[in-house]
């Protein structure tokens, strides 16, 4: 497409640059036509790309694959001593994730220094927003001396990740200290917060340069992606497990610490698993609730993705769903290859009809538009930024049907109350007491 070709060409004249073009664009074909060119003019040697571990085989070494076939590229993933062998090789290309990183900094920086790989691609660039953390100094190390460094991100974020981002990429840009830049883009509202001030986008926009943008409306005629909530009744044995917490919630007082606490009991409970301890989950009656969903599941002619935010959950919906349709189940407990295997056979067999997934593991440069439904079946308590990406995964130009959807299912006020604030961005950790206290009151009425 020709925004494609344009950020490709805006890359390969800009060696440190900012790409921000909104998710589903098609930046990964961007990153590889510019390296491309840029490899065969011999302006660069071989390519690092930092990329999330969901993304390297299923994004990133497919598209290449597919856009420049005699390409060679090496996933840095194993052991060290697997990871160390395939850089001692010589590849037009090596894939890593961010923690990988940190197992073999000094040699990917001994590679830089030498000359062997003169460009990094970073992607995700949220993946390092904090300037302290040992993940991101490891990453500075390695580009410091790299002729080449472009960051990737389809959702910056709020100012406060930003100044580790643009430190990262275009350091001569950041000429001050974090304070320096907190107090350019945000204001002390209490003692121990800070907002962002209402016109900060423009200081960050005369920082974060050179910057490329592309916006999904201007460039993609996208059937609109449609959010509804759907009510899902409580078992009785639910309805009397929550209230029960919320009596408790009631007696011992709220704090910022059981706030949090009882958020995620009460979520359990409406989700059907609740952890009793490290070892023991109690299963709840969820047939009211699962009801609603296999309504939804069968009310499509497409795939479906369904979002648990536990793991007892997911096990307990894959045990319920594949009783009527076929099913996989991804989550951290699913690595590598075994994890790309099921998205391919999501995307291009008969089987899985369903996938249920931890948001988290499924919120970056994934393409799923085989399904045109995503269902929560509880609130993402990673926040708005993962809820976000997470929806993204439908949104793009292969999408076929003509009603794409996103159902939040919802049985208590706590449910759509979380939800709003997700859809319009809030952090929920950050205002965990002020929404339980809200929701609390609200209950009680």
């Amino acid at each position: 497409m020709r925004h494609q070709v344009e950020t490709a060409r805006f890359l390969s004249e800009n060696p440190r640059a900012f790409c921000t073009n909104q998710p589903r664009t098609g930046k990964t074909a961007s990153i590889i036509i510019a390296q491309d060119f840029l490899r065969k003019q011999g302006v660069v040697g071989s390519a690092l790309i930092i990329a999330p571990m969901s993304c390297l085989r299923d994004v990133w070494q497919s598209e290449i694959f597919g856009i420049s076939p005699s390409t060679t590229v090496a996933v840095l993933h194993g052991t060290k001593q697997q990871r160390l062998k395939l850089l001692a090789d010589t590849y037009d290309v090596y894939i890593i994730n961010p923690d990988g990183i940190k197992v073999i900094g000094k040699e990917l920086q001994q590679a830089v220094e030498s000359g062997r790989i003169s460009l990094v691609v970073i992607d995700e660039l949220t993946d390092f927003a904090n300037a302290t953390s040992e993940r991101w100094k490891v990453a500075s190390a390695i580009t410091k001396e790299c002729p080449y460094v472009w960051g990737l991100t389809g959702t910056p974020g709020g100012p406060e990740g930003m100044y580790g981002m643009i430190k990262l990429v275009n350091p001569a840009n950041m000429t001050g200290s974090f304070n320096w830049w907190r107090d350019k883009t945000m204001y002390k509202a209490t003692q121990f917060k800070w907002q962002p001030r209402h016109n900060y986008l423009g200081f960050v926009n005369q920082v974060m340069r050179p910057t490329i943008c592309f916006k999904k409306d201007d460039i993609m005629d996208l059937p609109p992606l449609q959010q509804f909530d759907r009510e899902a009744p409580l078992s009785k044995e639910q309805e009397v497990l929550y209230k029960a917490v919320q009596r408790g919630a009631h007696a011992e007082g709220i704090t910022a610490v059981n706030a949090a606490v009882m958020t995620t009991k009460l979520m359990q409970i409406v989700s059907g698993a609740v952890k009793i301890n490290e070892t023991e989950v109690k299963y709840l009656d969820i047939k009211p609730r699962l009801d609603v969903l296999l309504e939804i599941i069968r009310d499509t002619e497409y795939k479906v993705i369904v979002f648990a935010p536990f793991t007892a959950t997911l096990d307990l919906l894959k045990r319920e769903l594949s009783k009527h349709y076929s099913c996989a189940i991804v989550d951290g407990r699913v690595t590598g290859q075994k994890r790309d295997a099921i998205f391919q056979q999501f995307r291009e067999a008969k089987d899985p009809h369903v996938l249920i997934a931890h948001p988290k593991t499924m919120s970056f440069g994934l393409e799923l538009a085989v399904a045109d439904t995503i269902v929560f079946w509880g609130v993402p308590l990673n926040g708005a930024f993962v809820y976000q990406q997470a929806i993204e995964r439908i949104n793009s130009k292969l999408q076929k049907s003509k009603t794409p959807a996103v159902i939040h299912l919802h049985s208590s006020y706590m449910e759509r109350r979380l939800f709003k604030a997700l859809k319009e961005g809030i952090d929920i950790n950050s205002k965990v007491l002020d929404l339980f206290k809200e929701i609390i009151e609200h209950d009680k009425i």
